[in-house]
């Protein structure tokens, strides 16, 4: 039998669309703000600056973050790709001087005594940064190729081929696929480790080339190379090094513990599958075969970090980087709808994380319990618990700030959540249980207390239906649910947009992080490197999965909990004082 569904009104629809947490323009200006730290002309070309604090002197600003991290570079030029408007390819040029960059970064001399690979930081010039840091950082060699092998694809639908072979990956298209011991120093990558003797590499099916006089600590023991891309191109030469260090002790994205790690092994194993998606392509099936098998390696140990419906890094708790990885490395995605699935952003015990990582901020930050009382909605997200990170030296806080680019990226989550169910309602009955929906209830509880009741009814119709044998409205119910994750979205960039326009009345500039403190303690106003790349990347991305929620057809609900006008107006009325005054630096564009 079909049983009905009493349909509840707790709030009545307007034009199916809620107001934009942020306008138009003003993600046009972000964009320009995002487009202005990539390609810089007074460094090497393809330089992604972190943030212009600190300036080309490093001692124009406070922070100094004037250099190019792999990592925030890398997924800056992944995001600068699938978030241009369709109509636009003046990125292009960008990315293929960002590509100019990675070869030159993958062939230097490394300073610090590791491989190059590695490296996590470099100089506007080009060169390695040696003074001390966390290395290696091994996510970034992931990531550099994730957001190369997009631009591969992008290039070979747009009749780019020779240039994909000259650059991205030589040697596919059905050649040779014999790999070889002939492998230029600067492609070699390490298959030992110390003390390793000749028997013992080539044992395991690795090259020895013993040399004396090794300045530049190039391997002995060292991968064969060759056929298929295996030693040729940058996208190989990232994945053969992720191939074989991903069971290694690597620095977390926070630079500042060493282990193996959630994100870390995330990115790393959407790299691989990514990378066989893209060999296949070009009919270097070996190569594929061997990426793919490894990927497939790293299933147990990811899962791992999954304990009793929460996913956590052994020395951190409610750590953002969960976030971000399943952003950047859960799969399957819109570009790998094909791939083995691991902890996508619609993935229950993802969403149960999020839930706690949300609860915990609400409570600890006295900004969010401020911004609570005001009805404004979302969550500021700091980095994870006890963090002490200031952001700068002139500004401390008793728990570290909340950082931007967390917040942002949980409202990503929650886009992506929304298209996924809307997509595949058709199929509800197969895809969510009660128990996934009731993790959807507790995400949308502080900001739509009345959904999140109406989602528990669902749930427990849904759990009865099953118990009972009869059938009920499931698509209608993942539809609904759908529009609900799509509005919390809204409300979770809400917050961040009234911060960053209450910190900035020229524009809505990004640092890296927002004071915790209360509005009567200096907080709720930007701190950090102003104009932070990362910053930008994730509202840009967050604003895309809008769009295309938008596109999608989904219906978007008037916020339960939304900003008073007359808030705004008051708090936007008092901005006479100078732009970001309480950033470090000063301002919020001193270019």
């Amino acid at each position: 039998m079909l049983s009905l569904i009493a349909i509840v009104t707790f709030f009545s629809l307007s034009n199916g669309q809620s107001t934009p947490p942020f306008t138009n323009a003003q993600v046009a200006q972000m964009r320009s703000y995002f487009e202005a730290n990539i390609g810089l002309s007074n460094c090497a070309s393809g330089f992604v600056v972190a943030s212009p604090s600190g300036g080309s002197d490093h001692n124009s600003g406070d922070p100094d973050y004037y250099y190019h991290w792999q990592r925030d570079g890398a997924v800056s030029m992944h995001t600068l790709q699938y978030t241009a408007n369709s109509s636009d390819t003046s990125w292009v040029a960008k990315f293929k001087n960002y590509v100019k960059w990675v070869q030159g970064a993958q062939t230097k001399n490394d300073p610090n005594g590791i491989n190059v690979l590695g490296e996590p930081k470099f100089n506007c010039d080009g060169s390695v940064y040696s003074k001390g840091w966390c290395r290696p950082q091994n996510d970034g060699p992931a990531s550099r190729a994730i957001a190369q092998i997009e631009f591969a694809f992008y290039l070979m639908d747009n009749g780019e081929m020779d240039y994909v072979k000259a650059n991205l990956y030589g040697g596919g298209g059905g050649g040779n696929n014999t790999k070889t011991c002939s492998v230029q120093d600067s492609q070699k990558t390490d298959c030992g480790y110390v003390g390793i003797n000749q028997t013992g590499c080539e044992g395991k099916g690795c090259c020895w080339d013993e040399i004396d006089n090794n300045p530049d600590n190039i391997p002995w023991c060292y991968y064969k190379g060759g056929g298929g891309g295996g030693g040729k191109g940058t996208i190989p030469t990232d994945l053969n090094y992720v191939s074989q260090v991903w069971q290694q002790s690597t620095c977390d994205l926070w630079e500042e513990v060493r282990g193996t790690l959630f994100y870390t092994l995330m990115v790393q194993r959407y790299a691989l599958y990514y990378g066989a998606q893209l060999a296949r392509k070009l009919n270097d099936t070996s190569t594929a075969t061997n990426w793919e098998s490894t990927a497939a390696s790293m299933d147990d140990k990811i899962k791992g970090f999954d304990s009793g419906g929460t996913i956590q890094d052994s020395d951190r708790q409610w750590d953002c980087s969960v976030i971000v990885g399943t952003l950047y490395g859960g799969t399957p995605d819109k570009f790998q709808q094909n791939a083995p699935e691991m902890f996508p952003p619609s993935n229950k015990d993802v969403l149960n994380t999020m839930s706690q990582i949300k609860s915990y901020w609400d409570t600890t930050y006295a900004i969010n319990k401020e911004d609570d009382g005001n009805n404004i909605p979302g969550t500021l997200i700091g980095r994870y618990a006890d963090d002490h990170y200031p952001g700068c030296n002139s500004n401390g806080g008793s728990k570290g700030h909340a950082w931007i680019l967390c917040s942002n990226a949980l409202a990503d989550v929650y886009y992506r959540n929304g298209l996924y169910l809307h997509e595949n309602k058709a199929n509800a009955k197969e895809l969510l249980t009660p128990d996934h929906i009731r993790v959807y209830a507790d995400l949308f509880e502080k900001d739509m207390p009345n959904a999140s009741k109406l989602i528990r009814d669902y749930a427990q119709q849904w759990q009865d239906s099953l118990d009972n044998g009869y059938d009920i409205d499931y698509s209608y119910i993942m539809g609904t649910i759908a529009s609900m994750a799509a509005t919390q979205g809204d409300n979770q960039l809400t917050r961040v947009a009234y911060h960053v326009n209450k910190s900035c009345s020229d524009g809505p500039h990004m640092s890296e992080q927002i004071c915790e403190n209360g509005s009567g303690s200096g907080g709720g106003l930007e701190v950090g490197a102003h104009d932070l790349t990362w910053s930008y990347g994730t509202v840009l991305s967050a604003m895309y999965y809008r769009d295309q929620s938008i596109d999608a057809g989904i219906e978007f609900y008037p916020t339960e909990k939304g900003i008073d006008d007359m808030v705004l107006a008051v708090a936007r009325a008092n901005l006479g004082e100078t732009c970001g005054g309480e950033l470090c630096n000063g301002q919020c564009n001193d270019r």
